[in-house]
């Protein structure tokens, strides 16, 4: 039975790890804060969230379904966590009570497999009373349905009755090897491709127990007949064992999957929770971007003070926006704003601001200065060479590129030539590129090109050299304002 809470399409359940330019875009958009309150440092749902964010939808429907689903699990923020609680409990459960080899007799399969399942019916029949809460979305609605229409409460009843003529069937078995190949068969096969499988299985199941059955007695010393009784009652279990052994894996799939899906959900409703007040949107998918007060989620976290954090604006047919302007401007901030709220979209997420439209971007990728690593065998530049072109070879069409203060590691002049013939060639290769920098001339060339068309923002500054952390629509200016820093610090400015 599949799950299809956050996604209509079967998920990777394989285990996750972070490439280097993965690597990169969370160290440089500051994530980890994020993926702490979410996961709250549970491996697993850790793996859970990042496995999700950097394989993000392609479609608007898939992200308006994914986003469905975090809404009613948002509202029923108690049920979500009670659900995946009774999901991990019987994970659990399962695994502490029972062990088995690939090889063995296939009564023993039969019965220790068979005890299995009986957990997961008991655990299945706690996740139904859940059925009764209002949920709002098909998400929830179909998942139970298809739920109650499998194990519905005689079907329960049945398949209980049935896994205790199994237990209780008592009949002679030694070790014997149900055939080479077994283990490796049982474990190779596809679970989801075939409809009703649990209910076909047990139906196959209870037609070995409606048979008469012939009984006889062994004598108490017959050890040859009760050898051949154990051989021969092996080969009668090998097809029922099979069909059970088959049975338990398909429970233990779903409950996998249902852990995945379910504890996604628990950490969007976790990092809902940790900032109550704070407005959410859910994006739309449009080819213009028009984004309404922004805001940056590692801020709304570490600062309690939510009034003073500025939210930021940005609308247009964008290709390439450069942001410019001294520093403490907000703009290195406003960037991974950005970046987090895209990876949040493309995840089917809510994101911090008042509206978000924004186009699908199929990776997101970020270029941002180093510090000086003691580490490296090469030049800074030489590193951000290498590093911009890991870089370019890994982009995909419609990627999004995050740059910060690049190609900063050498004079003015060889900086801004490099930085501008790379993020042409980015732009003209169908690339989003946001860029921070300090390099007048860098804009200027920008400018001159009638191959881009660059949006350019800067910090806001009133007459007396104070910043709001707004950024504003404009051209870079000349001037660093170098006087505002030598006023603040001595206090010479009257104004």
């Amino acid at each position: 039975m599949k799950t299809n809470l956050i996604s209509k399409k079967d998920l990777d359940l394989s285990k996750f790890q972070l490439n280097d330019l993965q690597e990169d875009v969370l160290e440089d958009l500051e994530l980890k804060p994020i993926l702490e309150i979410m996961s709250d440092k549970d491996k697993f749902l850790n793996q859970t969230i990042l496995k999700i964010w950097f394989n993000p939808l392609n479609t608007a429907e898939d992200i308006i379904y994914r986003q469905a689903a975090i809404k009613d699990a948002l509202k029923h923020s108690q049920e979500i966590h009670d659900l995946y609680q009774i999901i991990v409990e019987t994970i659990k459960t399962v695994r502490s009570e029972f062990w088995t080899l690939d090889s063995g007799s296939a009564s023993y399969k039969l019965h220790s497999f068979a005890r299995q399942i009986d957990i997961y019916l008991k655990y299945i029949a706690k996740i139904e009373i859940f059925s009764n809460v209002d949920w709002q979305s098909r998400n929830f609605q179909n998942f139970f349905g298809r739920l109650k229409n499998t194990f519905s409460p005689q079907s329960l009843s049945a398949m209980h009755d049935l896994i205790d003529i199994i237990v209780t069937n008592n009949t002679y078995s030694f070790p014997v090897k149900l055939n080479k190949n077994f283990g490796s068969d049982v474990s190779d096969l596809d679970f989801n491709k075939k409809t009703n499988r649990l209910s076909d299985m047990m139906g196959s199941m209870k037609i070995r127990f409606e048979k008469n059955e012939i009984k006889f007695v062994i004598p108490e010393r017959d050890d040859d007949s009760s050898n051949a009784l154990g051989h021969y009652n092996n080969i009668a279990d090998l097809n029922l064992a099979t069909k059970v052994v088959n049975t338990k894996y398909e429970f233990e799939n779903f409950f996998n999957e249902l852990k995945f899906q379910m504890g996604f959900l628990l950490g969007n409703v976790r990092l809902k929770n940790a900032l109550t007040n704070i407005k959410i949107t859910y994006p739309t998918i449009a080819p213009m971007t028009d984004i309404k007060e922004l805001k940056n989620v590692v801020l709304l976290l570490n600062d309690s003070n939510h009034a003073k954090i500025v939210g930021n604006d940005l609308t247009g047919n964008i290709s390439l926006v450069i942001i410019s302007g001294t520093n403490q401007g907000g703009k290195t901030t406003t960037l991974r704003s950005l970046g987090q709220a895209q990876l949040m979209m493309d995840s089917g997420m809510f994101v911090f601001a008042d509206s978000y439209q924004a186009p699908i971007y199929s990776r997101i990728l970020t270029h941002f200065k180093r510090e000086e690593d003691s580490e490296l065998t090469s030049g800074k530049l030489d590193n951000e060479l290498y590093r911009m072109s890991n870089i370019v070879k890994n982009i995909t069409s419609k990627s999004l590129i995050l740059m910060n203060e690049s190609f900063s590691s050498t004079n003015e002049h060889e900086g801004s030539q490099i930085n501008a013939q790379i993020v042409s060639g980015l732009v003209n290769s169908s690339t989003t590129v946001i860029s921070v920098t300090h390099q007048f001339e860098f804009t200027k060339l920008l400018d001159l090109n009638d191959d881009v068309n660059p949006i350019f923002l800067r910090p806001e500054r009133d007459q007396n050299g104070h910043r709001n952390f707004k950024l504003l629509k404009g051209y870079p200016l000349k001037t660093s304002f170098g006087i505002d820093i030598y006023d603040r610090i001595f206090g010479t400015n009257n104004n």
